[in-house]
């Protein structure tokens, strides 16, 4: 790479892997930021995704929320990819477990809100099945 640009400089792995980390806590903050800015409530939604080269199987559950400046916004923050072999109740395992840790970032926020002098706490968490 030196031949086609003298002032490139390689970066190694943990460099990378540190900034790449950074960068991702700050992105978090940044959402757990909008999210407790935003008017009225947000939806958490799911879906998969496959790769087109890979075939590689994806689930990712997605919050959805108005800005201020009544603009819909929406932000990936949970992903996980889905090895095979994998049936419905596997889906909707794995699904329950991003759902979980999606609603703690979720609780991040609704911490910070405050509706009418008293913390505004009224969501459930459901169990898409039972684990018993």
């Amino acid at each position: 790479m030196s031949i086609f640009s003298p002032n490139f400089k390689n970066i190694s792995r943990p460099t990378t892997t540190r900034d790449v980390l950074i960068y991702y806590a700050k992105e978090i903050n940044h959402v757990k930021e909008k999210l407790a800015k935003a008017f009225g409530l947000g939806c958490l939604t799911s879906d998969d995704w496959n790769s087109e080269h890979t075939n590689d199987e994806y689930i990712f559950v997605t919050t959805h929320w108005v800005d201020k400046d009544c603009k819909l916004q929406k932000k990936i923050i949970r992903f996980r990819a889905l090895s095979l072999p994998y049936d419905a109740r596997c889906c909707a395992h794995i699904l329950n477990l991003i759902v979980k840790v999606g609603l703690e970032l979720a609780n991040d926020v609704i911490d910070v809100l405050d509706y009418k002098g008293q913390q505004y706490k009224e969501y459930k968490i459901f169990s898409l099945f039972d684990e018993g």
